[in-house]
């Protein structure tokens, strides 16, 4: 029985040890895209259009509205 536990603990370890090299690994990818800009335009605002800004509420802050919080 404790031969068994033994062997359940083992599995945990390596199948933990793969999956945070996995991990290791996809992060690496991704900062090494970032470092050479292969991903700039999910993150460039140039391409983005005009974003008005929102409230709490959740409604679109017109001009009216900013001038009547601004009082």
């Amino acid at each position: 029985m404790l031969v068994l536990a033994v062997r359940i603990l083992e599995t945990m370890f390596v199948v933990g040890a793969v999956g945070c090299f996995v991990v290791l690994v996809l992060t690496a990818i991704e900062d090494v895209r970032t470092l050479f800009g292969l991903d700039e335009k999910e993150y460039s605002e140039a391409g983005a259009g005009v974003r008005s800004p929102v409230t709490a509420s959740g409604f679109v802050e017109t001009s009216s509205t900013a001038d009547a919080h601004r009082r």
